[in-house]
């Protein structure tokens, strides 16, 4: 007699940049990934090369802080000023690990730049669904029925 293994599904997660957390992608439901096994073989410590890697090529805290995930933003912050602390220290090397800006502040300058092409005609909101329609084409705003 064969013995049959059920197949364990694992829920398909995504990260939430907004809420900076790893989320079921059907319920939002916060959840997260395992923990890679360097990480756990490291207590969660971050190897100085694969934090300098990941930091390097980030675009925000929260491209960092996704594959980083079981460190708080604060962290991660801490650990990017020991390592230019560290290379200020040893004058024949060369690197900055620049801060990174917070993704929550620049969605709320997209909202103010927003309103800003919506007062000048480039962007104009759909009557019915309530989005904005953006005209990629220079010729002005799209509009129903053009």
């Amino acid at each position: 007699m064969t013995k049959e293994r059920k197949k364990e599904t694992k829920p398909r997660l995504k990260y939430s940049k907004k809420d900076m957390q790893w989320v079921v992608a059907k319920t939002g439901e916060p959840q997260d990934p395992p923990m890679p096994s360097w990480a756990v073989k490291s207590s969660g410590d971050i190897p100085f090369s694969k934090f300098i890697r990941e930091w390097v090529k980030a675009d925000e805290l929260e491209d960092v802080h996704k594959k980083f995930w079981w460190k708080s933003p604060a962290q991660l912050k801490r650990q990017r000023s020991k390592i230019n602390d560290w290379f200020d220290e040893h004058d024949d090397l060369v690197v900055h690990l620049r801060p990174l800006p917070d993704g929550s502040l620049r969605r709320k300058r997209w909202g103010r730049e927003l309103k800003k092409l919506i007062a000048d005609g480039i962007v104009e909101r759909k009557k019915s669904v309530g989005t904005s329609t953006i005209d990629r084409s220079g010729l002005g705003a799209i509009s129903k029925g053009s």
